[in-house]
C-alpha cells in the first residue's frame, strides 16, 4: 500500500488524481503498482518529505487505486473513500505506515425528504404555469396584447 502526504490538495472520493509518476514516486518513496492501493494524508502544513511526524496529518484520508500509468509520465489514482486513519508511523526512511477504517458515507439529506421536496418544487411549478396562463388570457381578453 502506498501512503501519500499531501499538502494544499482537496482530495473527494469518487474522482480520478492525476500525479506525475516523479511527483508520485517523491510523495510515496517508491514506483507506482498498477492496482496498487493508496492512502492519501492531509498535512497540516507543507515540510520536507523527511521531516513529518505522525501529528502532522489530519486524521481524515482517502483511500483510492492505482488505475493506470500512462506512456506520458501520469499516475491516475481513482478514489473511492473516505478512512479514518491511526497508528500513524513515519519511520526513519521517511516511510509512512498506518492502519486505516473506511467511513461511511452520510447523506445530507435522507431520500424521503428529497423525493418530497422534488415533488413540492413539481408542484409548485406546476401551478405558476398555471397561474401564468390565466394572466395571459386575461391579458388577452382585455386586449392588453397587440
Amino acid at each position: 500500500m502506498f501512503v501519500l502526504p499531501l499538502y494544499d490538495v482537496l482530495i473527494l472520493p469518487g474522482v480520478n488524481i492525476y500525479v506525475k509518476i516523479s511527483e508520485f514516486e517523491e510523495f510515496a518513496l517508491q514506483p507506482p503498482d498498477f492496482n496498487g492501493e493508496c492512502v492519501m494524508l492531509t498535512a497540516q502544513e507543507r515540510k520536507p518529505r523527511y521531516a513529518y511526524k505522525p501529528e502532522d496529518f489530519y486524521e481524515i484520508g482517502v483511500h483510492g487505486v492505482i488505475t493506470d500509468i500512462s506512456d506520458e509520465g501520469f499516475v491516475t489514482i481513482r478514489s473511492d473513500s473516505r478512512v479514518t486513519v491511526s497508528n500513524v508511523k513515519v519511520l526513519d526512511d521517511g516511510t509512512i505506515t498506518l492502519n486505516y477504517r473506511a467511513l461511511m458515507d452520510i447523506d445530507d439529506v435522507p431520500e424521503g425528504e428529497r423525493v418530497a421536496f422534488a415533488a413540492r418544487q413539481a408542484e409548485v411549478a406546476f401551478r405558476s404555469k398555471q397561474v401564468m396562463a390565466e394572466k395571459i388570457k386575461e391579458y388577452e381578453q382585455e386586449e392588453l396584447f397587440y
